[in-house]
């Protein structure tokens, strides 16, 4: 088990961890650049960038605590700040691509299977495969956080919190990948965010070896 830190802490510095890396990286000069973060801090590009700029570290931070927190010692009080942390993630990005118009998870199988079947040349098969996993990608997200609500919802045994840690972590990493992918099922991330994929994997493993402690 890692040691006892406060989950505002370990949130503080993974946030600014992923300004510092993440955010600072400028994917044409292939470097870090003061100046990308700046432009955050300050919102000197504008209120829409920085806010979409903090919401891909909330979503980061968020891949990045909940595999380590489900072997410390205060695993609840770190699932329960990433829970609401992902919830406000998840409120903002439906905003930001649906506004008031947010379908329903049943409308959203039916779309999914309506464009991967169509074939009709009106629209490009590349962007008809890329809507399919972005939606793909939308439902795998509401699960995780669902999976991660139940934590909360009942008792459950240790053993029974490790199968839902996986389950978040699962879904959680289907959501990142289909969501950053493009049509070519490339991952395009930035420097620091490649390494959730490898915490979210080592810590399934983990917890289907060992399992967890939910204090």
């Amino acid at each position: 088990m890692f040691a006892d830190i406060h989950p505002y802490t370990l949130s503080l510095i993974v946030h600014l961890f992923y300004l510092a890396t993440y955010t600072a990286w400028d994917k044409t000069e292939k470097r870090l650049q003061m100046s990308n973060v700046l432009d955050v801090v300050f919102f000197r590009k504008s209120t829409t960038h920085t806010l979409n700029e903090l919401n891909k570290i909330l979503s980061l931070t968020g891949l990045t605590i909940i595999p380590f927190c489900y072997f410390m010692e205060n695993t609840s009080e770190h699932l329960y700040l990433s829970l609401w942390s992902q919830i406000v993630h998840a409120v903002y990005s439906s905003w930001k691509y649906y506004g008031d118009k947010v379908p329903y998870i049943s409308q959203l199988f039916t779309s999914i299977i309506q464009d991967l079947n169509q074939k009709g040349k009106a629209v490009s098969s590349k962007k008809i495969v890329l809507q399919g996993i972005k939606k793909v990608s939308i439902v795998a997200g509401v699960l995780s956080l669902l999976f991660l609500a139940r934590h909360f919802i009942m008792d459950n045994t240790d053993s029974m919190h490790a199968v839902l840690g996986i389950l978040v972590l699962l879904f959680g990493l289907i959501h990142f990948y289909t969501m950053e992918i493009d049509y070519k099922f490339v991952l395009n991330v930035r420097t620091t965010g490649n390494f959730t994929i490898i915490y979210a994997l080592v810590a399934m493993v983990g917890l289907a070896l060992y399992g967890t402690q939910f204090n």
